[in-house]
């Protein structure tokens, strides 16, 4: 008997081919590209006053976003 002849054969190699095919990554058609962000410039550790600095203005960001509502706040 030859190979081409035989079902099982081909039953076969249909699955090595469906399951080489499934293995590729497939694109996600409805996935937003990924947005890379800046890294953050963060001050150096021994500079004090600039941690100083940054530490009074998120005080002040927060205390602003942190008022109103509980509602609000668990958004």
């Amino acid at each position: 008997m030859q190979d081409e002849e035989d079902p099982l054969l081909e039953i076969l190699r249909s699955q090595e081919l469906t399951e080489q095919t499934q293995d590729l990554p497939q694109p996600k058609a409805n996935q937003a590209p990924v947005e890379q962000r800046q890294p953050i410039d963060w001050p150096k550790i021994t500079d004090k006053r600039a941690w100083n600095n940054l530490d009074k203005e998120l005080d002040v960001i927060l205390t602003s976003t942190m008022q109103g509502p509980v509602e609000k706040k668990l958004k």
